[in-house]
């Protein structure tokens, strides 16, 4: 729960912009909305990188936002995607090499390790980390970690936004409501020189 404090002289000037300019406060409180769903985004995918080697593109690509607008006033971060090729966390060796070659692979910092039986090759038009699924030459199964909606997800996360996008929140609309103060302030004084 989001929760406002306003001081009583300001509670005063907005209670006369609402008398006067109901229709302002809805798209205020949209602007506000919207951008610290902008600023929770990037911390997000901040902590997410923090924590995980993926790169931040990747992630980025599996988040959409849905703004809120004077008529509904609800925003969303909304998070989607499969599984990630191990290819786009810390893998190595990079690169096609010796037969023999040791694959390693690091999904969480601080964490991970030897990959048995895994190999570095092309398939599909794909570099990545694979196992053979029999005894056979093919086929070769890619070797995959998280996806973008559980690194996003994870609890730890999700707990510090909490806390995050509150503060934004409040800090974002109190700008608003200060802006429209001052708008509504400059358009006073404007009648009062007429």
């Amino acid at each position: 729960m989001i929760e406002i404090k306003l001081n009583p002289g300001q509670l005063e000037q907005i209670e006369k912009v609402l008398v006067e300019f109901p229709e302002k406060i809805p798209k205020s409180v949209a602007h506000a909305i919207n951008r610290s769903l902008e600023m929770t985004k990037t911390e997000q995918l901040r902590q997410s990188t923090a924590k995980y080697t993926v790169k931040r593109n990747k992630l980025s690509e599996n988040i959409k936002l849905f703004r809120a607008n004077s008529g509904n006033l609800r925003g969303k971060i909304y998070s989607s995607g499969n599984v990630i090729g191990l290819d786009h966390f810390k893998l190595t060796p990079k690169k096609r090499g010796k037969r023999k070659q040791t694959v390693n692979a690091v999904v969480k910092k601080g964490e991970g390790g030897t990959l048995p039986n895994a190999f570095i090759a092309y398939n599909d038009g794909r570099l990545g980390a694979f196992v053979r699924t029999s005894s056979a030459r093919l086929p070769i199964k890619r070797l995959k970690g998280p996806s973008a909606p559980q690194m996003l997800g994870e609890m730890s996360i999700l707990e510090h936004l909490q806390g995050f996008v509150e503060e934004k929140f409040n800090m974002r609309f109190e700008h608003e409501i200060e802006r429209l103060l001052k708008w509504y302030n400059t358009l006073n004084s404007i009648y009062m020189i007429f």
